[in-house]
């Protein structure tokens, strides 16, 4: 018997040896239970979000020139991707009127209005239509797309555009509502004896 046991031992501490040099990872995974980890709060950013609204202006035209030249390039080609270049040429060129000045607003809406009755003749055109329809489509695209980017410029309408609106958390203020300056007006810390001076 104690050659029996010896030999047990032996077998077993080699085994054992052979598990901790080896690694038992799975098996510890399957026998050891997880802490139980508490959820991620998400981060909020506290710094305004809102953007000039100059840059949002020229980022956005630039997306309508970007899609016009798709929706030109897309007219003879897959209805599906066509109507998807219509819809975002659309969603650029009414977000260009969030930024101007009232004045302006009729011109970008005459231009959109424009671009709807385009786009409904191109809806109601089969899948096989006609090349003359498509070629009077396209040359009413062209002509469209070149009036809105001679008058709807940034260089054009930047002396149009709204101020950008300066975010303010009321809730942290206590005392009369406050005066809110434009962003290029700024206020001397000075005292009002050394003005006089």
């Amino acid at each position: 018997m104690d050659k029996k046991k010896r030999i047990f031992l032996v077998t077993a501490a080699l085994l054992s040896f052979a598990f901790i040099i080896t690694g038992c990872a799975e098996l510890e995974k399957m026998l050891v239970r997880k802490k139980k980890s508490e959820p991620v709060k998400p981060l909020i950013n506290v710094e305004s979000t809102e953007r000039p609204y100059a840059q949002l202006y020229k980022e956005h035209f630039i997306y309508w020139k970007g899609w016009h030249g798709e929706t030109l390039k897309d007219l003879n080609g897959n209805p599906k991707r066509l109507q998807n270049d219509l819809r975002e040429e659309k969603r650029h060129l009414t977000y260009l009127e969030k930024y101007l000045q009232p004045e302006k607003k009729e011109i970008v809406r005459s231009y959109v209005k424009e671009f709807d009755e385009i786009a409904s003749q191109i809806q109601r055109e089969s899948l096989y239509a006609a090349q003359a329809n498509r070629g009077i489509i396209e040359r009413q695209l062209e002509s469209l797309g070149l009036r809105i980017s001679n008058s709807l410029s940034y260089k054009d309408m930047k002396n149009f555009l709204l101020p950008t609106p300066i975010p303010f958390n009321l809730s942290e203020y206590e005392g009369e509502e406050p005066e809110v300056l434009p962003p290029a007006v700024k206020v001397s810390s000075a005292p009002a004896d050394n003005l006089n001076k």
